[in-house]
């Protein structure tokens, strides 16, 4: 009887150790994740709007250095820096396909904007063998690419590294 009795408690103590409310408290103590690139965009219908980029890329062709970012419902933001990318202060030009120190947007599904002036700011970069990990903000406005009335101004910060690098 007492191997019963003696079973039948650490049985219902199993089941109130692992119940299921306790494992939901721990997930609302973790920390909100950021993103690689996380934007503040202002303008036609954005007020304040803050979007995390995780699926970044970094990529290097014709002389240039290509940043991306995007996030699960396809928002993308694109920058192109001089290739070696130094820390300083780069000048964002009117957006040409093909030219260095452009960049474009992609919200919200309202259409493409592109580059109209800015700067992108390179703060840091790390070095770890391959790798190489770029931080820095930017600070872009924008056009629409169909040249309708509309414009944006997006501010950020971008942590990002080099692709199969984190």
């Amino acid at each position: 009887m007492r191997k019963i009795i003696y079973l039948t408690v650490c049985i219902c103590t199993l089941f109130v150790g692992c119940s299921k409310s306790d494992d939901a408290d721990e997930e609302t103590d973790k920390p909100k994740e950021t993103g690689d690139i996380s934007i503040r965009v202002n303008g036609e219908g954005f007020s304040d709007t803050t979007f995390e980029m995780f699926r970044e890329t970094v990529g290097a062709s014709d002389g240039k250095i290509r940043f991306s970012a995007k996030d699960d419902d396809n928002n993308t933001i694109d920058f192109y820096l001089p290739d070696p990318v130094e820390k300083l202060q780069y000048s964002i030009a009117p957006y040409v396909f093909g030219n260095v120190q452009t960049s474009s947007v992609i919200l919200n599904k309202k259409g493409i904007y592109l580059s109209k002036d800015g700067n992108a700011y390179v703060t840091d970069i790390t070095v770890n063998g391959q790798c190489k990990t770029y931080k820095g903000s930017i600070n872009i406005n924008y056009r629409r690419q169909d040249n309708a009335p509309g414009a944006l101004n997006i501010q950020g910060k971008f942590d990002i590294s080099i692709d199969g690098c984190d």
